[in-house]
């Protein structure tokens, strides 16, 4: 992550960070699926669960990392609109 905010930082180009990002998360979304088919993500055992939290920690921080150089807000949850917000 460090080279790709370096190397988009030198060419003036943020689109690398979202490029980057796209790759980051499709290879997520890939990995998840897969264990998510024949294994549960998070594992039965101990040192699987730990090691499998400590990766989904490390992709929230880069994530929001990339989001916050690219000026780009990301809730940690969606919030359903409100009724008064039918009536506009």
């Amino acid at each position: 992550f460090e080279d790709i905010v370096q190397s988009a930082t030198q060419k003036r180009s943020p689109h690398l960070i979202v490029y980057y990002l796209n790759e980051l998360v499709a290879s997520f979304h890939s990995y998840y699926t897969q264990y998510s088919r024949t294994n549960p993500i998070l594992g039965s055992e101990p040192n699987t669960l730990a090691a499998r939290l400590i990766l989904v920690q490390a992709l929230r921080q880069v994530i929001r990392n990339a989001l916050t150089l690219l000026g780009v807000s990301a809730p940690d949850r969606m919030e359903s609109p409100s009724e008064s917000d039918d009536d506009v």
